[in-house]
C-alpha cells in the first residue's frame, strides 16, 4: 500500500530535482518563473498500471485547459514505468490521447525519466541528463506559453548545445550532486 510518506518522499524528491537540477543549473531558463510564481501544479500519481495512469494523464488535461491559473503539470509516477522503453511507449499513448482530445497545438508533452537516453548516446553520457529525473514525469505544457517563452528568449536553438556544455563543466561534487538529484526514487512500498 502507497503510504504519505512514500508520496510525500516522490513529492520532495522532485521538487528537489526541479530546485537542484532544472533551476539551478538553468537547464530550463523558463522553469524559474513558473515556480516562483506557483502556477506549476505537481502530481504525485499512486497509479500502479498504464491504464489508470493515462486515466490521470487525461484527468490533468481537461484541467489544464480548464484552469488558467495553471501555466504547466508535472505527473510524476513513481510506482509505474520504471523501464525507460516501457516509458518512452506509453508517451506515444500520451501524445495519441492529446490528439484525441483535440488538443494538438495547445498541449505539448515533454519528458524525464530516472534512465532517460537519448537516441545514439551512451547510458552514461552526460547529455542524458538533462532529461534525467528521480521518478517518471509527464510534463503537460500550454503551447501559448511555450510560444511566448520562445518569443522572449534570445537563442532557443542554443539551449541544448548550452545545457550540455553546463553539464560538461560541472566540478566532480557538482557532478555528484546532479546524479544524487537524477537518482532514481525508491518508494519504501511496491504493492
Amino acid at each position: 500500500m502507497t503510504t504519505v510518506d512514500d508520496i510525500e518522499g516522490a513529492q520532495r524528491a522532485i521538487e528537489g530535482w526541479l530546485t537542484e537540477v532544472v533551476v539551478g543549473l538553468n537547464l530550463c531558463p523558463f522553469a524559474r518563473p513558473v515556480l516562483t510564481d506557483d502556477t506549476l501544479r505537481l502530481v504525485v500519481s499512486q497509479a500502479r498500471n498504464k491504464e489508470t495512469l493515462l486515466e490521470e494523464v487525461r484527468d490533468e488535461l481537461r484541467l489544464l485547459v480548464n484552469t488558467p491559473e495553471i501555466s504547466t503539470s508535472l505527473i510524476g509516477s513513481p510506482w509505474t514505468l520504471e523501464e525507460f522503453l516501457d516509458f518512452n511507449d506509453f508517451c506515444g499513448a500520451v501524445e495519441d490521447t492529446i490528439r484525441q482530445m483535440k488538443l494538438e497545438g495547445v498541449v505539448q508533452l515533454a519528458t524525464f525519466h530516472p534512465h532517460y537516453r537519448f537516441h545514439g548516446e551512451e547510458s552514461e553520457s552526460l547529455s542524458n541528463y538533462t532529461n534525467r529525473s528521480p521518478v517518471p514525469l509527464l510534463h503537460l505544457l500550454r503551447e501559448a506559453d511555450i510560444t511566448d517563452a520562445v518569443n522572449t528568449h534570445p537563442d532557443t536553438l542554443s539551449i541544448p548545445t548550452r545545457n550540455i556544455a553546463t553539464l560538461a563543466g560541472l566540478n566532480t561534487d557538482r557532478l555528484e550532486a546532479l546524479r544524487t538529484a537524477c537518482r532514481p526514487f525508491e518508494p519504501s512500498s511496491d504493492q
